[in-house]
């Protein structure tokens, strides 16, 4: 694994007070750009200047570790595109997508909708409106849901973004989010339409009573 260009490494200098022990090693480094990355630890154990000991196994399960990757998709529930009627009652899912997942462990996905204007989370009667969905992960990738249900109908020419964040439930960390307010997949419209109604022949709200008439 090289960042900017340069391996990844750790070392560590120790005096043994047994025949049996552990030793810690910490790797600090810019993992912003490693989601749905897997890596695994290599190990050289030195005394003086010879190689005494390693620990080499690609395969190795309890050497590795997954930068898990989330990409989601929101749609409206009934129409399933990202354009959506202003209604009182509005259903959209966001499908997760994942990748680096710990195969039968539990995790929890937590959405927030953003007005893509303001850039500001997105409220109804002072309430953010969020979304939240467990699953346990029958393999490594795949896909999770997540609905929001609110009331709508003041959204008439906005724009909402969902926000995600995914998290392992026994530890309660944070193990991906994905949070961009340019995001298409993320976006759904709520178009505003106004009409006028014109006679063709004269452009005005004045019609003849006759024949053949065109609005």
């Amino acid at each position: 694994l090289e960042i900017d260009g340069k391996e990844v490494t750790a070392e560590k200098k120790f005096t043994a007070t047994s025949n049996s022990e552990t030793v810690e090693l910490e790797f600090e480094f810019d993992g912003s750009n490693l989601a749905g990355i897997t890596t695994v630890v290599f190990e050289d154990l030195y005394e003086g200047e010879n190689r005494i000991g390693s620990h080499a196994d690609l395969n190795d399960e309890g050497q590795t570790v997954s930068i898990p990757k989330i990409g989601t998709t929101l749609v409206g529930k009934d129409n399933q595109i990202h354009v959506v009627n202003a209604d009182q009652k509005i259903t959209l899912v966001d499908t997760v997508k994942y990748q680096g997942l710990e195969k039968g462990r539990e995790y929890e996905v937590k959405g927030i909708l953003y007005d893509k204007e303001t850039k500001e989370p997105f409220t109804v009667n002072g309430a953010q409106v969020t979304a939240t969905g467990k699953f346990t992960a029958e393999t490594e990738s795949g896909t999770a849901e997540v609905e929001f249900t609110f009331d709508g109908s003041t959204l008439a020419g906005k724009t909402l973004v969902a926000y995600e964040k995914a998290y392992d439930v026994e530890t309660k960390s944070l193990i991906g989010s994905h949070e961009d307010i340019n995001d298409n997949d993320q976006t759904i419209n709520f178009p505003e339409l106004h009409t006028t109604a014109l006679n063709k022949e004269n452009v005005d709200h004045i019609v003849e009573a006759k024949k053949n008439v065109t609005i």
